[in-house]
């Protein structure tokens, strides 16, 4: 206080390579904190960079270089559809899928043959399997030649898809989405090698502003001036987009490329979304991120401006709060609800419950084919003997089984006499004690020993029974006899290892012995009870479903793989939502990241938590149909938990005084670890491509070392 002869002073923390130290402001920098650029300097991802009238002059190239690079990219997403460069051959004309069909058939019959080649057949059917082999992939090879530069052009657009590239990159495009704000969003003076990586990962997330040449371009414009650009631009491309659409719903809807045009423009509308939605949040939400300096509180993305909360009125605030609306929260709400409109999640869990249902099925029909009443039914055949000549023909099979078991001609079997025909007839699964069931329950007279009318009552029961289920039903499809068989049988509650007397390792399992609570006359209450039961097999994981995929199978299903397949055709259908969840992670990491614990160590662990948390849900459900894609999400989010655990101990250093400046071995050696952590997730999917089971590089590199090892 002035009266007592001192004054309070109050010290604030520069913004990231903002300060020199002893209140010095690094070249470029001025004004409160160091955090305003001089004139002749632009803030570009975190740093004043000079803009020379050179500078500003070359980067005024780079406007008619993108217009041209623009209006390319334009009129493949959005005209090729209406205006093809290639047009479509007269048989394509007449059959659009012949030539899919063709190839397809062409890797059927390779695959055929490989299978004929692995079972051992004879030399002979070797070379016919071999010929047509060869036929089949000539003819694919001239099929599929590119002719020209448009073929070239269609070749690679079936590479594109035929790899997963656009998922890879959606994958790594995501990965430095949220990575490229490191620099911006956390107070850590990175190391110029993972600075350079982060900071050319600005291009992916659409931030062009963070480079030299666009912001010296800029450096004049106000904060809102520049808010409107980059919250109005989207808007911008989402219409230049709807272009080709708008004309053929005005105009022409009879087009043969009516559908192809309108599923493009959905198709770049939700890719576009994707692209823009970290960049324009994080625009959006850092005019609420504000620095109090005492007497003053300042924006900190532009210390020029005041904080927009002070004045609630101003422009800046109000247009903030309505993009707020508009990005943040609307895009994931819009994209949830076309989700929702397209009818994903119910096409989801009808899937999912019909291939549980499927394997439901076939374990009733494992487990009832392992004991000697099935195994005997396989033995006589039969059906559901719906026609008297069935019936009649079955009667006569099992009046010839029956004399040929009853060796003796006595008039009736025994049980050792049924035991010696299945040994005979090496029917497996017979035991002592499943005779003696079934014995107890069709002699009749109690006598032990089976007349042709007990026989042949058992064989028709046991064939009923076994032809019950064929295991392609579907809900619908069961009948209530089958729904009472199925609530009715001893379902496995638990699976455990045990060992056979073979000393092999096997399952077993363990069944129910409740009844199911169910009214058995209820034939809903039953469909419901029996998909029920499925749901809770599986999580116990007695049920091992395999990877369901989107495949088209009904027309809704392919509508909404045409319009919105972006959102969830990479991923496995019970995780169709994985889009919308990576969209709040994103959201977390770019934005809201920036209002927890701002500028301390603890901020670097929030972020660290959030990635470990979407890392280890990741390992857990693996979302994605490609097991390659989800290793390489694994890879992204590793990558990005290791490299804030580094930026936390970079912190955490600069803060401790006794930590010496100069970067020992060791130091360089993590920096230059993190690095390569970050740069290489552009190399994984080659590596994944190579080191794949079936990768003809691999297959060379196997034989080369087997040759180099075999001396040895």
């Amino acid at each position: 206080r002035e009266d007592v002869g001192f004054t309070k002073a109050f010290l604030y923390k520069c913004p990231p390579e903002a300060c020199l130290g002893n209140s010095t402001c690094n070249t470029g920098r001025t004004g409160p904190v160091c955090g305003v650029c001089k004139e002749q300097y632009a803030m570009a991802g975190g740093a004043c960079t000079y803009c020379g009238e050179y500078v500003v002059n070359e980067s005024v190239w780079l406007f008619p270089l993108m217009g041209v690079i623009l209006l390319i990219v334009w009129y493949f997403v959005s005209w090729s559809p209406l205006i093809p460069l290639t047009k479509p051959s007269p048989e394509e004309d007449k059959d659009p899928t012949a030539h899919s069909r063709a190839r397809y058939q062409s890797q059927e019959s390779n695959s055929i043959d490989d299978n004929f080649d692995r079972s051992g057949s004879v030399d002979a059917f070797h070379a016919l399997a071999n010929s047509r082999a060869d036929v089949m992939a000539a003819s694919h090879r001239n099929v599929g030649r590119p002719q020209g530069w448009k073929g070239r052009i269609k070749q690679a657009q079936d590479i594109i898809k035929k790899h997963s590239i656009r998922d890879i990159m959606k994958i790594i495009i995501g990965f430095f989405q949220v990575s490229s704000t490191f620099l911006t969003a956390y107070n850590v003076t990175w190391p110029k090698q993972v600075n350079s990586t982060i900071k050319y990962g600005a291009v992916l997330r659409l931030d062009l502003v963070a480079y030299p040449g666009p912001s010296c371009l800029t450096m004049h414009f106000s904060y809102l001036s520049t808010l409107m650009v980059y919250t109005s631009v989207p808007i911008f491309v989402v219409l230049c987009l709807f272009v080709p659409a708008a004309y053929l719903l005005l105009c022409n809807q009879s087009h043969p490329n009516y559908k192809a045009t309108i599923d493009r423009f959905w198709y770049a509308f939700m890719f576009w979304l994707f692209l823009c939605y970290p960049t324009v949040s994080a625009r959006t939400l850092e005019c609420f991120n504000c620095q109090d300096l005492g007497d003053v509180k300042l924006l900190k993305a532009d210390y020029n401006e005041l904080c927009p909360q002070d004045n609630k009125g101003s422009t800046l605030f109000v247009w903030a709060l309505m993009s707020v609306m508009v990005y943040p929260v609307g895009i994931p709400a819009l994209i949830f609800s076309m989700l929702w409109l397209y009818d994903v999640p119910r096409m989801a869990r009808k899937k999912v419950g019909k291939e549980l249902l499927t394997m439901m099925l076939s374990l009733y029909k494992k487990m009832n084919n392992t004991n000697v009443t099935s195994q005997l039914a396989q033995h006589v055949g039969g059906s559901h003997m719906r026609t008297r000549e069935e019936k009649d023909r079955f009667r006569e099979r099992a009046n010839s089984i029956f004399k040929r078991m009853d060796a003796d001609d006595s008039g009736g079997i025994d049980m050792q006499e049924m035991e010696r025909y299945l040994r005979k007839k090496r029917i497996k699964g017979s035991n002592k004690q499943q005779l003696k069931e079934m014995w107890a329950k069709f002699d009749v007279d109690g006598n032990g020993v089976l007349d042709f009318a007990e026989f042949f009552q058992m064989l028709t029961d046991i064939t009923k029974k076994h032809t019950l289920i064929t295991g392609y039903e579907t809900l619908e499809d069961l009948t209530d006899t089958q729904l009472v068989t199925l609530c009715t049988h001893k379902w496995p509650k638990s699976v455990r290892e045990g060992s056979s007397n073979d000393n092999h390792i096997h399952v077993v399992h363990e069944e129910e012995d409740e009844a199911p609570d169910v009214d058995l006359k209820d034939s809903e209450a039953m469909a419901r009870w029996v998909m029920s039961k499925a749901r809770s097999m599986a999580k116990m994981g007695v049920l091992a479903t395999p990877v369901l995929v989107w495949d088209g199978s009904t027309p809704g299903e392919q509508i909404a793989i045409d319009r919105i397949g972006f959102l969830f055709l990479a991923y496995q259908v019970q995780y169709w939502y994985f889009e919308v969840i990576e969209m709040f992670r994103k959201l977390i990491m770019t934005s809201v990241i920036v209002f927890v614990y701002t500028g301390t160590p603890a901020q670097l662990a929030a972020g660290m938590t959030v990635s470990s948390i979407a890392l280890v849900f990741t390992v857990k459900i693996r979302p994605f149909a490609n097991s390659r894609l989800s290793t390489l999400q694994i890879y992204a989010l590793g990558a990005q938990v290791i490299t804030l655990f580094y930026g936390l101990m970079l912190q955490i250093n600069s803060e401790d005084p006794a930590h010496p400046t100069s970067k020992s071995g060791v130091d360089l050696l993590i920096t230059y670890l993190v690095f390569w952590l970050n740069f290489s997730i552009v190399f994984v999917p080659f590596l994944q491509h190579f080191m794949a089971s079936d990768s003809e590089f691999r297959g060379k590199l196997e034989k080369r070392v087997g040759d180099w090892t075999r001396p040895w």
